[in-house]
């Protein structure tokens, strides 16, 4: 009995919380996994010809960034206040060309001029704000709420997706052995309907990504929070490689883009199974009132 209401317990704390909160766990995995493409979906938004720079040739040496800023400011005046510049290869934004930014005219919007390092010749300019792409980052690192608000939103689902990860494994988790727990990780069986079906589905592909999941999990709840994160500072790029590509370069990536398209998915099973499972005892709940009567 007392193994009985444990389980129970767990498969409350797997699935309430993940009921409430996981729709924005989904909106957050998704955009997460969005921000991983971040060079392909720059490239289309903003523009090859703006981002890069033709290939340095010769003895050709980058100029000053004093030259690089005045001449971003006499081609672009929106760009009423400079706030810094960076070289090549060294912002946000995956560019060769170097990049001026700062406040633009009327509005508290970024500015962004992409400048050719070498030659001084403006390329472009852009609002950042404007872009899909900066969107997409707000939606991942405040859910497109306010910084505070949206900061501690953003916590509580890495806190809540710890949770469901943790609690998933104990439920799937087989109590008989090592012989049944291999065939739990590694055998898949077809036929199964209702339920049975979206369950296995569901913890199959969550326990091969359970461990990604609560890396990502964690870590994201540090980068969520400067202030948090401000306490460890020297530990800064060390967290936020485990949360882009586990430490583990490409492969940590596909990974990390694999989790983060895996969690509406995982979401959305969950929904069905409860649905299911409803439906299956109102089902039965029926069938019994129809034979006493």
């Amino acid at each position: 009995m007392a193994q009985y209401i444990t389980r129970k317990n767990w498969l409350r704390l797997h699935f309430w919380p993940g009921i409430i909160i996981g729709f924005f766990i989904s909106l957050i995995g998704m955009s997460g996994a969005v921000l991983l493409l971040k060079k392909p979906v720059l490239e289309w938004e903003i523009g090859k010809a703006v981002l890069y720079a033709p290939p340095v040739t010769g003895n050709s040496a980058f100029l000053s960034p004093d030259i690089w800023r005045q001449n971003a400011q006499a081609a672009y005046p929106q760009l009423s206040r400079v706030m810094g510049e960076a070289a090549p290869g060294s912002g946000f934004i995956p560019a060769t060309n170097a990049m001026v930014f700062g406040s633009v005219s009327h509005s508290d919007k970024l500015g962004i001029a992409f400048i050719d390092p070498v030659s001084g010749t403006p390329k472009g300019f852009i609002v950042f704000d404007d872009l899909i792409f900066s969107q997409v980052v707000s939606l991942h690192r405040t859910l497109l709420l306010p910084p505070v608000s949206g900061g501690w939103l953003v916590v509580t689902c890495g806190i809540v997706l710890t949770l469901s990860v943790i609690s998933g494994i104990v439920l799937w988790w087989p109590r008989k052995g090592w012989h049944q727990f291999m065939s739990a990780l590694f055998l898949f069986r077809p036929g199964l309907q209702g339920a049975a079906k979206w369950r296995q589905w569901h913890y199959f592909f969550a326990v091969y990504f359970s461990l990604p999941l609560l890396l990502i999990a964690v870590t994201g709840i540090f980068l969520a929070r400067p202030d948090i994160l401000s306490i460890i500072p020297e530990y800064k790029p060390l967290i936020t490689q485990l949360h882009q590509d586990m430490g583990i370069g490409i492969p940590g990536v596909i990974i990390a883009f694999l989790s983060g398209i895996l969690l509406p998915l995982l979401y959305v099973s969950g929904i069905v199974i409860w649905w299911k499972k409803r439906k299956h005892q109102r089902n039965n709940i029926s069938s019994v009132n129809g034979n006493i009567k």
